[in-house]
């Protein structure tokens, strides 16, 4: 089997030394998101006495090997798996932009001799896009959602890796949440605020039977989750908390559930694709500890799987059916909410111990690691994909936004 170096590796690279006094340093590389398609495998650096050094230059994007096409990093080491040490191999590539060939001679792996290597580090070479030209057309699917990217709210599709701006700038403590239709707000204080961040349109939110909105935790189709409190009658010094559904276009409230004793302050929501069903994490706000977790169905009604809160934090659906929960740092668990089935999978080494976001495409996750944000497939052991690099990432918003397309912000 061929084998060779790519920037998936889980050892990280040496770092380079610190400049002199005096040295001039390039600016730090600005946002961006990576667009559409793959577009062949680039190839990062060129690593000396290899069969690459003095054939491939960093900057290189490899389109075809032997005349198989090489759209990623799985299709090039797919390709290199049909060859052996000491094969040339014919090389089809874009050199700053122009069409050009190379040929070159598989060396032996150091580690491996029977297993030839190329001697590059390489990474999916994708379409790159400024945050401000971000205008694709995201449709309506269960996979769209809004994500805060500088302090914008920005729209994205991560599976076609489509990007719509909205010019809505969110600050970072905003309680937000995006439902199918819209965006809405909560500012809670002497008195609580619900807003549609998008129209700027406050929204009447009817007090029932004493229960005042806290939190928006998630959302359910058209309607919003929302943490909602009252006192206790005789006894002011304790707070009732409860979930509740919203409907912010008719004002109605379809229902309210009180949680129960020890669950803690409900803090995440996540629907199910089709609606059918709801996972709720509460934590204990002191420590931040998660303490509760619950499924629901759309009613409010407690689905009855026992035991989730042995599974970890909900993270989203990846289906209908699906739940996903965060485990670990190393883990997910996939929970049927029809017959109960748990599921274990370990994650690629790039995203443990970092936040994760079912996509609810079937089986992959976002997760936002530092200043990029990730695609990764739960059922494969291809590479994670980046969709954003060199931000700065804030909250990513529940499956299924419409946003409207075409605002730049």
């Amino acid at each position: 089997m061929a084998v060779l170096l790519g920037a998936c590796m889980t050892a990280p690279p040496e770092r380079a030394p610190l400049p002199d006094v005096g040295e001039v340093l390039e600016p730090p590389v600005a946002c961006s998101f990576l667009v559409g398609p793959p577009q062949g495998v680039a190839v990062a650096e060129v690593l000396e006495d290899t069969g690459a050094e003095g054939v491939l230059e960093a900057g290189d994007v490899i389109t075809s090997l032997n005349g198989n096409e090489t759209a990623d990093q799985d299709d090039l080491r797919d390709a290199l798996a049909e060859e052996s040490v000491g094969d040339s191999i014919h090389l089809e590539l874009l050199r700053d932009g122009a069409e050009t060939t190379a040929d070159m001679v598989l060396g032996a792996n150091p580690d491996d001799p029977e297993r030839p290597l190329m001697g590059v580090m390489i990474r999916t070479a994708y379409r790159h896009l400024e945050p401000t030209d971000a205008d694709d057309a995201i449709p309506g699917v269960d996979t769209a959602r809004a994500v805060v990217i500088g302090g914008f709210l920005f729209g994205v599709e991560p599976v076609d890796r489509l990007w719509s701006g909205t010019g809505l700038g969110v600050p970072d403590a905003t309680n937000w949440v995006a439902t199918s239709e819209s965006v809405y707000g909560l500012r809670v204080g002497d008195e609580q605020v619900l807003s549609d961040l998008i129209s700027g349109e406050v929204i009447d939110y009817p007090v029932v039977d004493g229960w005042l909105p806290a939190r928006l935790i998630g959302s359910i189709d058209d309607d919003l989750l929302i943490t909602v409190t009252q006192e206790v009658p005789d006894q002011p010094e304790l707070v009732a908390v409860g979930t509740s559904r919203f409907d912010p276009e008719t004002g109605d409230t379809e229902w309210i559930e009180p949680i129960s004793e020890g669950f803690g302050v409900p803090v995440t929501a996540w629907a199910s694709p089709d609606g059918n069903f709801i996972t709720v994490g509460g934590i204990e706000t002191d420590t931040a500890t998660l303490t509760g977790v619950d499924m629901l169905t759309s009613e409010g009604v407690t689905a009855g799987l026992d035991e989730l809160l042995s599974l970890g934090t909900p993270i989203g659906w990846l289906d209908d059916e699906t739940a996903v929960f965060r485990t670990s740092a190393t883990t997910v668990s996939k929970v049927n909410a029809v017959t109960g089935e748990v599921t274990e999978v370990t994650l690629d080494p790039a995203l443990e111990g970092v936040p994760l976001y079912a996509v609810a495409d079937g089986h992959s996750v976002l997760a936002v690691s530092g200043r990029s944000l990730l695609l990764d497939d739960l059922t494969t052991d291809g590479e994670v994909r980046l969709l954003a690099e060199n931000c700065s990432i804030g909250r990513v918003g529940d499956a299924g936004w419409r946003p409207t397309s075409g605002q730049s912000a």
